[in-house]
């Protein structure tokens, strides 16, 4: 969620603050969300707070009156409770590709997150986490490939 760099600062500024005391959780948490400089309650709420699980499944793309032209909606959903930041990644049939970044705050609030793709391009396959590093519990649908 952090990345290595702000993970390892953040969790520094925890040892350096709490050394030969005796921290909580919650101050762990709290020195956390301060030093990364954004709110991760979604995240010890869904991982400490509860055992939630999670599972993104790519719904479907459509597009615009049916043409490319229009350009590319893919529906993402969120199956579960816990809620992860993600990358989708969707490649074109003339082999090119974009990745795009679904924050967790965009979870909040819905179960479906839909992304516009570029206009002109017919989508082959969608891939949620291609790199999987998000601990989703089942990648059987985390792909769709289109046939056309």
């Amino acid at each position: 969620i952090l990345g290595p760099e702000r993970f390892y600062w953040a969790f520094r500024k925890f040892i350096h603050d709490w050394s030969f005391r005796h921290p909580s959780p919650s101050d762990f948490f709290r020195i956390m969300n301060s030093a990364a400089g954004e709110d991760l309650s979604y995240f010890w709420r869904g991982w400490f707070m509860h055992n939630w699980s999670l599972d993104m499944a790519v719904k479907e793309v459509t597009y615009a009156d049916g043409d490319t032209a229009n350009g590319a909606d893919v529906a993402i959903a969120n199956l579960d409770r816990l809620v992860m930041p993600a990358t989708v990644q969707v490649t074109f049939a003339d082999g090119s590709s974009q990745r795009y970044r679904l924050s967790a705050d965009s979870w909040l609030q819905r179960t479906v997150v839909t992304i516009h793709t570029d206009a002109g391009k017919r989508v082959a396959v969608v891939t949620i986490d291609p790199d999987q590093v998000i601990p989703d519990r089942d990648r059987s649908n985390n792909t769709m490939a289109l046939q056309w």
